[in-house]
């Protein structure tokens, strides 16, 4: 079993760490390196590659913020030119971890003018542009205040028949 570990030392004086853990009995994984622009996302990518098939996964963590908010904005911004950046075009794509957009309905996805600027705005237009499909129906936070649910950690890919491939 191989790990692949991101630790990153927040500006909060938080540590955030993401974990991949792949059984090489199976498959050929390999970390793919991120740029030192973007050394600070809190992003672990690997590909997977088997006899028949290249999977490139993302498994990504983005701390909840206001989402108007600069540093929010800008880190949103950074995550999606960083995920455009390692886009293959000649893989499926998964795109794993805790996105932290309550305000977003995965069953109907539509961003309009008005929140195209915000944080879950960038991220829905690169989720459409990608042409993602969402696997999370289930809310997967509850607001103890509230008791309603957010899906905030989300399964996407690229191939909407992955689930049974």
């Amino acid at each position: 079993i191989t790990l692949f570990l991101e630790r990153t030392d927040l500006r909060r004086s938080v540590v955030a760490e993401i974990c991949v853990l792949v059984n090489n009995g199976y498959f050929k994984a390999v970390q793919v390196p991120i740029t030192i622009r973007y050394s600070h996302m809190e992003l672990v990518v690997i590909d997977i590659c088997n006899s028949t098939n290249k999977f490139r996964i993302f498994v990504c963590y983005m701390p909840p913020s206001c989402e108007y908010d600069v540093d929010a904005l800008r880190f949103s911004i950074e995550m999606r030119d960083c995920i455009e950046l390692l886009y293959p075009s000649n893989a499926t794509v998964l795109l794993c971890g805790d996105f932290n957009f309550p305000n977003v309905n995965w069953s109907n996805i539509y961003v309009s003018s008005i929140t195209k600027s915000t944080c879950s705005g960038i991220f829905v237009n690169l989720f459409t542009k990608l042409a993602f499909q969402q696997f999370v129906s289930e809310p997967t936070r509850f607001s103890a205040i509230s008791r309603s649910g957010s899906i905030l950690d989300l399964v996407l890919c690229n191939d909407a028949n992955f689930r049974s491939t």
